[in-house]
């Protein structure tokens, strides 16, 4: 979850104050992709949902040194 101090509207057209993610990792292909991402009008996923994952979303891949590289290597451990 990422919360915010003021409230952003990057992507969306209404004002959101928080975000929480999942994500599905293909840990073969060094891909991701979200199952749901859901933006939240008030902070720590409080009130309403301004935004939520597009349907079918697609496969992206995951950069080595970011955040979803360090995701992806937990996520994949075997």
């Amino acid at each position: 979850m990422l919360d915010f101090k003021k409230p952003e509207t990057h992507n969306t057209k209404k004002p959101y104050s928080s975000i929480t993610y999942l994500w599905e990792f293909n840990c073969a292909q060094s891909k991701r992709r979200p199952l749901a991402i859901h933006r939240y009008s008030g902070n720590k996923a409080s009130g309403t949902v301004v935004q939520s994952t597009p349907e079918n979303p697609e496969w992206q891949f995951v950069y080595p040194h970011t955040i979803y590289a360090a995701a992806q290597e937990i996520a994949c451990v075997k």
